[in-house]
Formats: structure tokens, C-alpha cells, sequence
């Protein structure tokens, strides 16, 4: 359902607009769903792209989750991003880290900085666990 709602964000700018007043919403699972709908636009609207990327800070941890989601897709194409999505790596919330290991994921090969940062989160965790 909500990757309909993508394509309705895509052809509809009405559509749009409402999904974009949903992100304030006080139920966080109508926040979460709009990120995910807006998610098809982070790589062709800088306005979407901008709001998503400030939902990483949101209070909600799912929120923040969907917008890495959301904007793993640049990762590869945007250093900004990916520099953002590698910085977040060292936050304190263990299914956002989650969430950022998978959007660099593809990356923790052919890229050394993202592989640092990604195996000293293993070695944190495994620490963390003795």
C-alpha cells in the first residue's frame, strides 16, 4: 500500500502536499508512513530530500529509521548523505545504527571511510556484549 501512495506522491502534487502536513502528525506511525511515501522523491525533489534528512533527528526512532531508509538510495551518488547516514553510525539508538548499517551497506565494500565506520560498530557491539 504505502509504495502506491509513493507513485500518487510522484504523479500528484496535491498529494504531495498532504503527505507532507501528515509528517507533523502526533501518531508517530502516520509520520512513519508519510516518510516512506515521500521516499520515492528523495532523488528527484530537493524539498522532500531536505525534510527527509531533518526527520533524521526526529524524537520518534521509527521516524528516523524510515528516513534513512528513505534516503539510502543516495548513498552512493550523494556524499553529503552519505557523510550524514556514516555519522549516525554513532548514535546511541541501536535499530537507528541498524538502520544506517543497511542503507551503507552496499557501500562497506568500495568505500573505506563507510567499512571504518562500519567495523568499529561491529567491535563497539561486540564489547558491548561481554
Amino acid at each position: 500500500m504505502e509504495s502506491g501512495v509513493g507513485y500518487l506522491v510522484q504523479a500528484d502534487d496535491a498529494v504531495k502536499a498532504i503527505i507532507l502536513e501528515k509528517l507533523n502528525e502526533s501518531n508517530d506511525d502516520v509520520g512513519v508512513s508519510a516518510v516512506k511515501a515521500l521516499g520515492v522523491l528523495v532523488q528527484t525533489d530537493e524539498a522532500v530530500k531536505a525534510i527527509i534528512l531533518e526527520k533524521l533527528n526526529d524524537s520518534d526512532n521509527d521516524v528516523r529509521s524510515s528516513a534513512v531508509t528513505a534516503l539510502s538510495v543516495l548513498v552512493q551518488t550523494d556524499e553529503a548523505v552519505k557523510a550524514i547516514i556514516v555519522e549516525k553510525l554513532q548514535g546511541s539508538d541501536k535499530d537507528f545504527r541498524r538502520s544506517a548499517v543497511t542503507a551503507l551497506r552496499d557501500l562497506d565494500q568500495t568505500d573505506e571511510a563507510v567499512k571504518a565506520s562500519i567495523d568499529q560498530k561491529r567491535k563497539d557491539r561486540e564489547k558491548e556484549t561481554r
